[in-house]
């Protein structure tokens, strides 16, 4: 199996949980550590709101904010693409 990243929703579940799935379907698809794996984040503090943080290698939370162009401004960054 070949994927460009590992995009996640966490839905009713912690963000720890939610990285040791992610992580398990990078092993199980025989991923490197290269390709992006993110999480975006359902419920989180307002003060993280907009941000996205690395958790640890290439492993991401992503705490959606109002800006309509923060996911694919993310995608771009750990993709290195021009166009999303």
């Amino acid at each position: 199996m070949s994927a460009d990243l590992v995009l996640i929703d966490l839905v009713g579940r912690t963000i720890e949980n939610t990285l040791q799935t992610a992580r398990r379907i990078r092993e199980q698809a025989k991923l490197d550590g290269n390709t992006p794996l993110i999480v975006i984040a359902e419920k989180y503090a307002q003060t993280l709101e907009g941000t996205d943080e690395n958790v640890g290698g290439n492993d991401w939370i992503l705490y959606l904010g109002e800006e309509p162009e923060q996911l694919p401004n993310l995608l771009r960054r750990l993709t290195n693409s021009a166009v999303l």
